[in-house]
């Protein structure tokens, strides 16, 4: 699940996480003219809050960077999910998720911010030390988030989007996964 990508030319590798099924990732993008912490600010206003959760940035403390959910019980992101988050609510957070795109991290380095690291930040905000978190580990999306962003796994959405062939069976989510489940952890190999 991990993607390396030659950094420059220079033979520098960074990383990419590829989201499992169950996982999608809402990029904020908040630097130079792109202010997706008020489109993030509009979108919880009308759906309510996020839960803190894990961050992967090289832009540091503030609202920039790729922030990780669960998609909820036996639900995948939806096809055009990021189209329907922007008409709503504004622009500049794209949606990450299986079949669309990856997401920097941990040891990666950013050329546009000045070849700054990638750091994996908590739900407390904090800098991690050690490994970054599992899929167990994060937070699901709210309800209003999920009917937004996400569909039922053999919906027609679901199926457009490639998720129709998770398996139905999993257990009841508000609760965490357990180990061992398909795509515990966001990294798997180095």
């Amino acid at each position: 699940r991990i993607k390396k990508a030659t950094l420059n030319g220079h033979g520098r590798c960074n990383l990419g996480i590829r989201m499992p099924r169950q996982v999608i990732c809402l990029d904020v993008d908040e630097y130079a003219d792109h202010a997706g912490a008020a489109t993030l600010t509009a979108a919880e206003a009308a759906l309510g809050p996020l839960p803190a959760t894990y961050r992967s940035t090289a832009r540091g403390r503030g609202d920039a960077g790729h922030r990780f959910y669960r998609t909820g019980m036996n639900r995948v992101a939806v096809p055009g999910a990021e189209e329907i988050l922007a008409k709503a609510y504004g622009p500049n957070i794209e949606i990450l998720h299986y079949g669309r795109r990856y997401a920097v991290a941990w040891p990666s380095l950013n050329p546009s911010a000045g070849m700054a690291p990638y750091l994996w930040y908590g739900p407390d905000g904090e800098a991690l030390v050690g490994p970054p978190p599992r899929v167990i580990d994060l937070p699901v999306l709210p309800p209003a988030w999920q009917e937004l962003l996400t569909a039922p796994i053999g919906s027609p959405a679901a199926q457009r989007s490639g998720g129709g062939n998770l398996r139905a069976e999993r257990k009841p989510t508000t609760a965490k996964p357990t180990a061992g489940e398909e795509g515990d952890d966001l990294f798997e190999a180095a």
